[in-house]
């Protein structure tokens, strides 16, 4: 999977980053527009940050949305056009698993536009392994992506098939949790 350099370094670095891309979205540029350089997953020896100040060198994509939602209200019909940039690739679902990125996928439209989206990259996302960082301990995607359990909830999933699906032990190798497939599936 290919990462945007822009989105890989240390959090204050990319923090920077960050706000600079935010100013060019905000001109009108394209989430493509905005990578002049790539790197390979594989390449980055930190983890994926999903909501994480982590030390040292890791991906920090939900910095971008962070920064974004910091300079534009959440109502803003723009959202629904980023969302469509955000999804187009796995690095733009990385940006969008943390909490900070429920008021995206608010909505049954949205979610599943963006369950259908995680679950088209989820066997790259499973090649990752564990270096997914909700907070400070990394584990594979399923466990940390609370942006994508709220989606589900907006779809109809309820509190307790969650919980149960977040606990299972057999969703934390990575496969693709029932829960998730009967949504994509119908």
């Amino acid at each position: 999977m290919r990462l945007p350099r822009f989105l890989v370094g240390t959090d204050s670095d990319v923090k920077v980053n960050c706000r600079k891309a935010t100013r060019s979205i905000l001109k009108g540029a394209s989430f493509d527009s905005l990578i002049d350089d790539w790197i390979d997953a594989t390449d980055v020896s930190g983890l994926i940050a999903i909501h994480s100040p982590l030390e040292g060198v890791n991906y920090f994509g939900y910095r971008l949305l962070q920064a974004m939602a910091r300079r534009v209200p959440i109502y803003d019909p723009r959202w629904d056009e980023w969302l469509t940039g955000f999804t187009a690739e796995g690095w733009g679902i990385l940006c969008c698993l943390g909490q900070d990125a429920q008021f995206l996928v608010r909505g049954e439209d949205r979610a599943k536009r963006f369950v259908a989206a995680v679950a088209a990259e989820w066997p790259d996302f499973v090649q990752l392994g564990p270096r997914f960082a909700y907070y400070l301990e990394p584990g594979t995607i399923w466990p940390s992506a609370p942006a994508l359990w709220y989606a589900l909830g907006q779809l109809g999933a309820t509190s307790d098939e969650l919980r149960e699906a977040i606990a299972d032990p057999r969703n934390a190798d990575g496969r693709m949790p029932a829960i998730l497939e009967r949504f994509v599936n119908g």
